[in-house]
């Protein structure tokens, strides 16, 4: 049913939950699990101490750390994976990567770190934008 899964993940604890979904996801169907971290550049304070290349730098090196740390867990449970840490607004890398590599099924957290108004608060933000604009099948974990 599902060859190709995408994790989208940003390290919160919904997204570990999702995570876990993911794999056994990937397991049941034999499929491969794509992970997904996405970095959105915008977000950074500009009176941070730090330029905000520095900041990009370093939530890029946090995100390939979360994406490694899905992949050996998946590993481990006989999942083949791909991992990816793209420099993107998050819901748009999400439905770029689905249409790039012909995804399937996404699976991703309902609230992670970045909400805001009340449309988030009940789904979150990244994950309402992905439900409405996705083309496959979007499982969302609380």
């Amino acid at each position: 049913m599902y060859d190709e899964i995408l994790l989208a993940t940003d390290g919160s604890e919904p997204a570990s939950r999702a995570a876990k979904h993911a794999v056994e996801h990937a397991r049941k169907f034999d499929a491969r699990l794509h992970v997904l971290y996405a970095v959105s550049p915008g977000i950074f304070d500009v009176f941070s101490s730090k330029s905000v290349e520095g900041l990009v730098d370093d939530v890029t090196e946090r995100g390939e750390q979360i994406v490694d740390i899905v992949a050996e867990e998946a590993r481990a449970e006989g999942v083949d994976v791909v991992t990816h840490v793209e420099q993107r607004v998050p819901h748009e890398a999400i439905i770029k990567y689905v249409d790039e590599n012909g995804i399937d099924l996404i699976v991703l957290g309902t609230r992670g770190r970045s909400e805001k108004g009340i449309s988030d608060r009940l789904l979150g933000g990244v994950s309402n934008k992905v439900v409405y604009l996705s083309d496959v099948p979007v499982l969302t974990v609380h």
